[in-house]
């Protein structure tokens, strides 16, 4: 229907040009004018213009509903070929609801098994999920997904076992130190910006890894992982040690914490102490011994904190009961 407005419009250019008693200069009748049509933008015309968004969105509703399937056999399923096909099923799909247009609004949050993660800045989000191969060996998958060009997707593929030294090696989307992320944290720093990644592999039996990653984006736009802002210094602040980020590899069992804590403004991490395991034959291997580390953030770096608390735990954690001198309790302490 049309505008009631543009019908006036339409009516006073005519009355304007065929009515000879009515005598006004051009410019006068330009601005008139004008000022009719820019009032009458303010009216709705009646175009329908959200069909097109509720069927992006009920198409990236299928999608979601289809890498659900995938994700339920990656998870549950006892054949690694099927493990095998449900991952690659996720990324077909997720690829292809992330190119979709609309899809940077789309919360993909009905499917546990994918963790999801967008930072306080809102310009970024990661989606990434763990492979089981077999109890030795594991694999993540990944994208990052940026508010700039959020319908180009760019796809994570790991290359952990050729990071022999991970905590000074420099990586990149086809060169990418697998995790599953469970944490993000926006940094900045003189308009300079970066995000901490704390993530998990399941990595071997006998040892599980935590790992703060960084990742930054390059001047041409490319996501880059790890970046020199941890820093170990001596009581005069002289850098002794610089990595590019943070890994933590300890006994399967152990209880470990590595994380952001928003009440003490820092990175907060379990000290690891080497543990000679003779009880399941693994030799030497970290775990906790009741004292926390942390990074402190300072001037666009994280400074290491040797010892957080004063406080220690009388005895490291243990992933098994232990009864020492309480005599007449048995393993519930009663």
């Amino acid at each position: 229907m049309l505008n009631p407005m543009l019908s006036l419009s339409a009516n006073l250019i005519a009355v304007y040009t065929t009515n000879l008693q009515i005598h006004v200069r051009p410019i006068m009748l330009t601005i008139f004018l004008l000022i009719v049509h820019l009032y009458a933008g303010s009216f709705p015309i009646g175009i329908p213009s959200d069909d097109h968004t509720v069927a992006i969105q009920a198409e990236l509703g299928e999608l979601e509903d289809s890498i659900a399937v995938a994700a339920d056999l990656l998870q549950n399923s006892e054949l690694v070929q099927e493990r095998r096909k449900a991952s690659a099923r996720i990324e077909q799909l997720l690829g292809q609801a992330l190119r979709m247009p609309g899809s940077w609004d789309y919360p993909f949050d009905r499917i546990p098994q994918i963790s999801v993660l967008r930072p306080e800045d809102g310009t970024i989000r990661l989606f990434t999920w763990q492979l089981y191969l077999d109890p030795d060996h594991y694999r993540h998958h990944g994208f990052i997904q940026l508010r700039m060009q959020p319908d180009n997707p760019i796809r994570l593929q790991d290359r952990s076992d050729e990071y022999i030294r991970p905590e000074t090696t420099v990586g990149h989307p086809d060169h990418w130190l697998g995790a599953v992320y469970y944490n993000i944290h926006a940094c900045e720093y003189k308009r300079n910006r970066y995000w901490l990644l704390f993530g998990f592999d399941g990595l071997e039996a006998s040892s599980k890894r935590k790992v703060v990653d960084v990742l930054t984006i390059d001047r041409e736009g490319n996501p880059v992982f790890g970046s020199p802002v941890f820093q170990y210094q001596d009581p005069e602040g002289k850098v002794m040690k610089e990595k590019q980020r943070l890994v933590l590899d300890y006994a399967t069992g152990s209880h470990v914490r590595l994380n952001y804590d928003d009440h003490y403004k820092m990175i907060l991490f379990d000290h690891l102490m080497p543990f000679a395991d003779d009880r399941n034959g693994l030799g030497l291997v970290n775990i906790p011994d009741g004292t926390y580390e942390g990074f402190r953030f300072e001037k666009g770096i994280w400074v290491h904190i040797e010892k957080v608390f004063d406080q220690v735990m009388e005895t490291a954690p243990v992933d098994f009961p232990v009864l020492d001198d309480r005599k007449g309790k048995n393993i519930f302490g009663k």
